[in-house]
């Protein structure tokens, strides 16, 4: 985030005060609702930039980027495209979120899938899990978390559903 703040106050130096930069970004849902929300305000003060942001998927936002139809992206995954930069942010580890006393054993899972690298992790050490739901996004995991089922989630929204439910 520092680096693109930085990015941000070079653009508005290399053009006229008096215009304003029009800067195209891309991200995630759960980017955009956890880390980039914090960062809104303060862009949004800087009188000199007009933000406009859109929400893809990972893959979408690197075809978008090297189509020049976005100047900057937020993903949760990277993928290897010749003509874009990237720069890891933030990592962040990945939970699994299930009603207090139960076991994975007794639950059904509500899916997501990250990237392929987790899905064959997944698959190697829970080969028996049955996959009742599949969603989009981390943010309908924690909308259809109930005692029947657990999700794997980043762990900061974990702890947000944590601290208003009794999950661990």
């Amino acid at each position: 985030a520092r680096s693109f703040v930085s990015l941000m106050k070079d653009a508005l130096q290399i053009n006229d005060q008096k215009q304003r930069v029009r800067l195209r970004i891309g991200t995630t849902i759960l980017i955009q609702t956890t880390f980039l929300k914090d960062y809104y305000r303060d862009w949004m003060k800087l009188n000199e930039l007009y933000l406009n942001i859109e929400n893809h998927h990972s893959h979408q936002i690197h075809e978008l980027i090297e189509k020049q139809k976005l100047d900057l992206g937020f993903v949760t995954n990277l993928y290897p495209y010749p003509n874009i930069t990237t720069a890891k942010i933030k990592e962040e580890r990945l939970v699994i979120l299930l009603p207090e006393g139960r076991s994975i054993k007794q639950l059904e899972e509500i899916h997501l899938s990250y990237s392929s690298d987790y899905e064959i992790y997944f698959e190697q050490h829970f080969p028996n899990v049955t996959k009742s739901i599949r969603v989009a996004s981390s943010l309908s995991l924690l909308e259809l978390m109930d005692d029947t089922h657990f999700c794997v989630i980043p762990e900061h929204l974990a702890q947000s559903y944590i601290n208003k439910r009794r999950y661990l």
